[in-house]
């Protein structure tokens, strides 16, 4: 990385075009995967952690702030939607180890 001066005089480094590009596919892909509304046809309740509904409430409102329209339960639909595509394997593995078993 090679450090520059700006014309105000503040230094600062620059950011190699590949890591740039590589976080703006990141926040693309956030946004595509995390951000995305998707109808909710059928709602279940579930319960989480006062912490994590508050934590997950203030995201939800950076987010609106930005132009970003999500609702809390969209969110960590999405957020539990890449959990389990993300370790698929692993969950099916789990799973017929599990169907072994009572076999």
């Amino acid at each position: 990385m090679e450090t520059k001066n700006n014309p105000q005089g503040n230094t600062f480094q620059e950011v190699p075009a590949s890591q740039s590009d590589k976080k703006e596919k990141m926040e693309q892909t956030y946004t595509e995967v995390f951000l995305t509304c998707k109808e909710l046809k059928t709602r279940q309740s579930v319960y989480i952690s006062k912490e994590m509904h508050v934590a997950v409430t203030r995201l939800i409102h950076m987010f609106a702030l930005d132009g970003i329209e999500i609702s809390v339960g969209a969110f960590i639909d999405n957020i539990l939607a890449e959990h389990m595509d993300t370790f698929k394997e692993h969950i099916n593995i789990k799973c017929r180890k599990q169907l072994e078993k009572l076999m």
